[in-house]
């Protein structure tokens, strides 16, 4: 999650300050959000082989990669809509001022962006927290294993313990819950970015 949202302020906030990049920002973030519409399915097979071939299965640190370059789509998305809402004035005053891009950046911006950062860090919770193809597929172990594999392994080849696998489920779905009450204001405006336009 931290990971996702800080190389997401990165990329929005190079394309907010170049020009180049700047005018296919929209393409540019097209491109990244169809990357979600692939069905992890459809890679797991491949990312099984490359984690095989490099010694990375069952290291957790492949699951956070994985998990890092599949939200980063959506929190980019989401926190350019945030960045659109700040004027230009602010940061054009800083650096009349004297500030660099850095200072801008953590003296203007973030104070700025902390809704949204609130935002797309508890949706890429919410997508990460309860992944189950990717951490089946690349884990083998428990050390490697995330939380829902080890709800899964209630299951058995002779019987199915629901009473462990409903307090365990209730528990997995605890704190993207409790997150999202918390966020929940900041979470939909970001959801809602763009659906009224004016005339």
């Amino acid at each position: 999650m931290v990971l996702t949202v800080a190389l997401s302020l990165v990329i929005v906030y190079i394309m907010r300050h170049q020009p180049a990049i700047g005018t296919h920002s929209d393409s540019i973030l097209g491109w990244m959000m169809s990357l979600r519409f692939l069905p992890p399915v459809a890679v797991a097979i491949p990312l099984y082989v490359m984690a095989r071939s490099t010694g990375l299965y069952n290291h957790k640190m492949l699951l956070v990669l994985i998990y890092t370059a599949s939200s980063m789509p959506l929190a980019a998305w989401m926190l350019r809509g945030f960045t659109d809402e700040i004027p230009r004035e602010l940061e054009e005053a800083a650096f009349v001022d004297g500030a660099g891009h850095v200072q801008v950046f953590w003296r203007v911006v973030l104070p700025l962006l902390m809704p949204g950062i609130l935002a797309a860090a508890v949706l890429t919770l919410a997508l990460t927290w309860g992944e189950f193809v990717f951490a089946l597929t690349l884990t083998a172990t428990p050390e490697g294993q995330t939380f829902p594999i080890a709800v899964w392994g209630y299951v058995s080849e002779f019987q199915i313990s629901y009473q462990d696998m409903a307090a365990a489920g209730l528990l997995a779905a605890s704190l993207p819950m409790l997150l999202f009450l918390v966020a929940r204001r900041h979470v939909i405006t970001a959801l809602t970015f763009g659906a009224v336009t004016e005339k």
